[in-house]
């Protein structure tokens, strides 16, 4: 399994578990599990890629209006949505608080758009 820098349900930290600086922090505490289950069941839906393009930030907001719509948590922290990546196994780039996440973008969209409807 790949070593990541620490996270909470805020996102990743530095390596040595210190915050980002210049990043959003709110109070440090693990991923919600609901959160954690509404990103996962999400994320099964889009086809892994070898590279991690799509933002995690964007991911947890696309994660909670299908959580809205299909029965899961209407609220997906980021860290969750980045708990859910690392549990599927997805490649995953830390770049700051967020992740680049490896999702087919062109899915991420069609799923957006059917959500909308």
């Amino acid at each position: 399994m790949k070593k990541y820098p620490p996270h909470d349900a805020n996102g990743f930290y530095l390596m040595n578990g210190q915050p980002q600086p210049g990043a959003c922090y709110g109070r440090a505490e693990p991923p919600d599990e609901e959160q954690v289950e509404t990103a996962y069941r999400y994320l099964l839906q889009l086809t892994p890629t070898k590279k991690a393009r799509v933002s995690s930030y964007h991911l947890k907001h696309r994660a909670e209006n299908w959580g809205k719509r299909w029965g899961g948590s209407t609220y997906v922290s980021n860290g969750a949505l980045i708990e859910a990546a690392i549990r599927l196994g997805l490649v995953i780039r830390p770049y700051g608080i967020n992740a680049n996440i490896g999702v087919s973008q062109r899915e991420v969209r069609a799923l957006k758009q059917r959500d909308e409807r």
